[in-house]
């Protein structure tokens, strides 16, 4: 580790930049997303004995199979002071599915549309990132005018944090389709991306 000093006199532990010669770059697209009950933390979220117990307990609930993007976040910024011109005080962070379980899925995503009580998991080929914070879940149907098209159910997760998501391998036998789709039961309280924000920030 090394130590930083900056102009305005206050140290910092940087950790250190990694680099592998041998590296495999990450393949894009989000392959699944779960949902996990804001207020539950695992052990080891790696794990896949703790995602399984938590998933018939109804602290998590999986979505196995979907395609998306996730946008890395923007940042938001606030005035400074002395030579600092802008400060940086956190991202707010878009992710976007699409989940071909239209018939199926209306009352779950019927539920995660008010509710703000549930952070957020998404996969690429190999790595697992889970929010730290509750996000906000807009879900919608488009029919398009297209016998040769599909109804699918595009869903757009929104949060905002001062640090970026949590960063993990996949478990093992978790996102598959057996075992998965629990409706969870109403939380007995809420909030929306705004009080989320203005949690995180304020």
């Amino acid at each position: 580790m090394n130590t930083l000093y900056t102009l305005y006199g206050c140290s910092e532990v940087v950790p250190n930049n990694l680099c592998d010669d041998c590296n495999t770059p990450e393949p894009g697209r989000l392959r699944s997303v779960a949902f996990i009950r804001a207020g539950f933390d695992f052990s080891d979220p790696e794990d896949a004995t703790e995602w399984l117990g938590a998933l018939a307990a109804g602290n998590a609930v999986v979505v196995p199979s979907v395609r998306g993007s996730y946008d890395g976040g923007s940042t938001v910024e606030v005035e400074g002071f002395g030579w600092r011109r802008k400060v940086n005080v956190g991202k707010e962070y878009t992710a976007v599915y699409t989940d071909p379980g239209f018939a199926l899925n209306r009352d779950f995503y019927n539920y995660m549309l008010t509710s703000g009580s549930w952070r957020f998991a998404f996969t690429t080929e190999n790595t697992m990132s889970i929010t730290r914070v509750p996000v906000s879940v807009s879900p919608k149907s488009k029919i398009d005018d297209s016998f040769s098209s599909s109804v699918n159910w595009e869903v757009e997760v929104q949060w905002a944090d001062t640090e970026l998501p949590e960063l993990y391998t996949i478990p093992v036998g978790v996102f598959v389709c057996e075992g998965y789709g629990v409706i969870p039961p109403a939380p007995t309280q809420g909030g929306v991306f705004s009080n989320i924000f203005s949690r995180v920030f304020d």
